[in-house]
């Protein structure tokens, strides 16, 4: 099995709503999951990239940096 990895991008939104259903248990529409999807894509201070195995998207990582109040 060969993966690719990438950035995401918003028709991605389906597939991470799927995965975020089977393997997390998270019921978020593929819409909501756009809107979500598309806020988190124009900020400077997040990342999201997704694995890609043939044609499939089969699994991502976000990474985002925030401010915490006790450190």
């Amino acid at each position: 099995m060969e993966y690719t990895i990438r950035e995401a991008i918003i028709a991605d939104a389906e597939a991470l709503s799927e995965l975020n259903a089977i393997e997390m248990g998270y019921e978020y529409s593929p819409e909501e999951t756009a809107i979500k999807l598309r806020a988190a894509l124009s900020r400077e201070t997040d990342r999201i990239y997704v694995a890609i195995c043939g044609e499939k998207v089969v699994g991502y990582i976000h990474a985002c940096d925030y401010d915490l109040l006790f450190l």
